[in-house]
Formats: C-alpha cells, structure tokens, sequence
C-alpha cells in the first residue's frame, strides 16, 4: 500500500465542488466567447491569443507551488510540450478566435462541444475506451445541437457568414 500524496489529499478536498465547477467551467467558456466576439472586434485574432495564453500562464502559475512535482521531465518531454504549447494550442486558438469573429461567438461555441465527440471517439479508438449507451445519446444531442446552431439543417433561417481578412 502506498503512503497518501499530495494529489490524493487535493482530490478528495476538491471532489465536493466538481459539480459546480465544471458548470462554472461551461459558463466561462460561453461567457468568453460572446465576450470576444463584442468587446475585441477590432484586435486581431494573433493578438487575443497571445493574451489568453499569457493571461491563463499567470493564473496557472501559482499551481507551481501548490503541486508537488514528482521529477525533472526529460528533454525529450519539454519538446514534446514546447510543440504541444507553442505551435498546436497556438494554431487552434488563432483559429478559434478567426471562426468568433467571422461566424460569431454562438456558432464558435459549436466547435468546442464537437470535440467533446471527437475525444470520446479518439479515446474508444486508440485507447479501447469503451463506449456506453449515454455517450452515444450524448454525442446524438451535441450533433444535433451543432447542427441546429450553424443552420446545416433544412429548416430554419440560414446563417450569414462574413470573411475575416
């Protein structure tokens, strides 16, 4: 039997609040998207990433402190998170924040319940993650609802879409 961490303590300590704060999570990621998409319409999409990625950088920080690390990573992992990090997070959000200011905020939302889709998808494939009944009314209801958000379906007014240079 091994001796309690650290991490054991945290997630016991933290497991009352799971609830409400993945409902606090939802609600920040909507609330930011349709906060972007009003209140940084003149900034360029390059420059609202840089600004999330050093604004959630010094609010992550602290957790250095808090968590214990369990050793120094090898080289071979600071590429592998340099590349992770800098280049592909980088790429998704320039992305992201293009598709808010040129679809909006609300049909942006969409992309980020697919991927709840994709991972679930990804992790039964290449992980033999098995899938259940309620994963798969789930993904039916996300897909639905994207669908319904970006006018793919035959009724209904149909979304106007602008380019963004």
């Amino acid at each position: 039997m091994r001796a309690p961490q650290v991490a054991d303590f945290c997630a016991a300590a933290w497991q009352d609040f799971t609830p409400p704060l993945t409902l606090f999570s939802a609600f920040c990621a909507a609330f930011g998207s349709n906060y972007a998409s009003h209140r940084l319409r003149g900034i360029g999409s390059l420059e609202v990433t840089i600004g999330a990625f050093l604004s959630g950088g010094i609010m992550t920080l602290p957790l250095l402190l808090a968590v214990p690390v369990p050793g120094l990573p090898s080289w071979t992992d600071v590429g592998a998170l340099l590349v992770l990090a800098c280049v592909m997070s980088a790429l998704t959000y320039v992305t992201y924040f293009r598709l808010v200011a040129s679809i909006g905020a609300t049909r942006t939302i969409s992309v980020e319940f697919a991927v709840t889709v994709v991972a679930v998808l990804v992790g039964a494939v290449m992980l033999d993650e098995p899938i259940a009944p309620l994963q798969i009314a789930g993904a039916a209801v996300i897909i639905a609802g994207c669908a319904l958000v970006l006018g793919l379906l035959p009724f209904g007014r149909k979304p106007t879409f602008k380019p963004v240079p």
